[in-house]
């Protein structure tokens, strides 16, 4: 805003006041990966931020104030997350083979929830072992979404949040 020829940076806008803030210092727009890059969760902000040739999945406070703190680093590009009522982070990213993760809020290790074969093109939508698929899709508040074994729009049974 005040330097148009320097790096864009990321703010929160406050719709009620329009009042702005910049927040994430250090970080520029065109350190964000995508579209799907950022959530908000709680007074933070959830990013996939680009670091060489890997992924940093990392939580920003949304008040301006420094402490921007890694959650996990992966080999490849995010392609969607979400975080349940319970505070579960679900991500999907891919490589060669496209995986959807789901790290608990109290810790421990990741768990692969579903994988995609190599040669697919995303993993916006991926196969559980029990037949459902589990997909990142924009609808109202773009959450994850569950769907029956065929897929179909009929057997949706409804968004994880």
């Amino acid at each position: 805003m005040d330097q148009p020829d320097g790096p864009a940076h990321v703010y929160a806008i406050d719709l009620d006041t329009e009042k702005s803030t910049r927040f994430a210092p250090g970080v520029s727009t065109a350190d964000l990966l995508g579209i799907n890059s950022s959530l908000a969760v709680g007074a933070s902000v959830l990013f996939s931020l680009a670091a060489g040739d890997a992924t940093r999945i990392v939580i920003i406070p949304i008040d301006g104030s420094p402490g921007m703190r890694t959650l996990l680093t992966l080999n490849s590009q995010t392609f969607g997350t979400d975080v349940a009522r319970d505070g579960t982070l679900f991500i999907a990213h891919q490589d060669r083979t496209g995986e959807v993760l789901r790290l608990s809020p109290s810790g421990g290790a990741r768990d692969i929830v579903a994988l995609q074969p190599t040669g697919a093109i995303n993993p916006i939508a991926l196969a559980l072992p029990d037949g459902r698929a589990v997909g990142f899709v924009s609808i109202a508040d773009g959450r994850l979404a569950r769907c029956g074994p065929t897929g179909l729009p009929g057997s949706f049974s409804r968004a994880i949040r």
